[in-house]
């Protein structure tokens, strides 16, 4: 195929019409490739320079980019949402500034939470669901956090719909472009369950090996 300034010729395999490809850019490169047939366009398309060819594509190109962003968004969204409900975890961020407290739906809804409309929730709401000694040290993470920028992973108990449960909760300082403590909860309780039974079994093991000595 051959091209001119930024539109490429292009003839069909199965109908062996012909058409120019032209792309249609935004800030990550190529975003949308518009097929331009028709006998008068193939005519025209060779002294086409760039600025006509922004104002032809761009009421067709930029809603369709659009959309496909969208799409990869909702996309992402879903299958975040899916691996946070295999592996009983999610993300929540503090805004620092108005100190409101944003989490995943998920998440939200296991501990209890209710999301305003924005998706966020006082800090002091969500502070409610630790145990009141966990709850001491998450206000100190969060305040070494934010003034000092030191990341935490504490091992904490937090009130859920099934009771409560351990979870190793981590976060880290996060200045721009808004400052703001970004983390996720991870429920551990099993894995603590898993490995106090492992313990436990190795003590009644070392204990029988002893009488028998």
């Amino acid at each position: 195929c051959s091209s001119s300034h930024i539109a490429f010729e292009w003839q069909s395999d199965a109908t062996g019409r012909r058409a120019w490809l032209v792309p249609y850019s935004e800030h990550h490169g190529v975003r949308v490739w518009m097929v331009i047939s028709g006998a008068d366009m193939l005519r025209r398309v060779p002294f086409f320079n760039q600025g006509d060819w922004h104002k032809l594509l761009m009421p067709f190109a930029a809603p369709l980019s659009s959309g496909l962003r969208y799409l990869e968004v909702q996309r992402k969204l879903q299958r975040n949402a899916v691996l946070e409900a295999l592996l009983d975890s999610g993300w929540w961020e503090l805004n620092t500034v108005t100190r409101r407290l944003s989490m995943t739906p998920t998440l939200a809804q296991r501990l209890a939470l209710e999301l305003s409309a924005d998706g966020s929730m006082s800090l002091e709401h969500g502070l409610s669901v630790f145990d009141p000694l966990d709850r001491e040290l998450v206000v100190r993470r969060l305040e070494e956090a934010e003034q000092y920028g030191i990341a935490f992973s504490d091992t904490v108990m937090m009130r859920t719909v099934e009771g409560g449960r351990w979870f190793r909760l981590k976060g880290e300082m996060i200045r721009s472009p808004t400052p703001r403590i970004v983390g996720y909860a991870l429920d551990i309780s099993d894995l603590r369950e898993q490995q106090e039974e492992t313990t436990a079994a190795r003590g009644v093991a070392d204990l029988a090996s002893r009488g028998c000595r």
